[in-house]
């Protein structure tokens, strides 16, 4: 395997891209007031689902292009998908209030 091309992999963008799916599934698992999770707790299950869905994302970029993705570039990652999930799930507890 080759060290990973700066270029090819960019670890915002994998990091973004989990956030987002982590939650619209959390949306999607919402389907009434009885089903509502605390704040606190949907931020813990949520942050859990996208370090998961990062991983599994570099794990099938390293497959495929035969490359490694070093450990800052995962942190990175991982980092940008639990500030996105983070602040997808604060803004969503804002509409609610709101309501």
């Amino acid at each position: 395997m080759s060290s990973a091309n700066p270029a090819a992999f960019e670890p915002s963008a994998v990091g973004t891209e989990a956030a987002d799916a982590a939650f619209a599934a959390y949306k999607q698992s919402r389907n009434s007031e009885a089903d509502r999770l605390n704040h606190a707790e949907a931020k813990a299950q949520l942050l859990k689902k996208v370090d998961l869905l990062v991983a599994t994302a570099i794990d099938n970029f390293q497959e495929q292009r035969d490359v490694t993705i070093s450990p800052e570039q995962r942190n990175e990652a991982k980092q940008a998908a639990e500030q996105s999930v983070i602040t997808l799930l604060d803004a969503e507890g804002m509409r609610d209030l709101q309501t």
